[in-house]
């Protein structure tokens, strides 16, 4: 995980972020952290230093 934040804040962030991002699933759209977009802007809601990897968000997705 990104060393600012420790693995429960990360998670704490995410499902935030899920709960904010849940209104394009109803439209159809799902969140998919296999695509970078999606990465970039989890990260940047987050202010990470770096886009998060897709192993590190594959890992707060399942948690979610």
């Amino acid at each position: 995980m990104q060393a600012l934040l420790n693995p429960k804040a990360l998670a704490t962030l995410y499902k935030e972020w899920r709960e904010l991002t849940a209104e394009h699933e109803q439209d159809g759209k799902s969140i998919d952290c296999g695509e970078s977009n999606v990465r970039s802007d989890f990260s940047a809601f987050a202010e990470l230093d770096e886009t998060i990897s897709f192993e590190e968000m594959l890992i707060l997705e399942r948690a979610y």
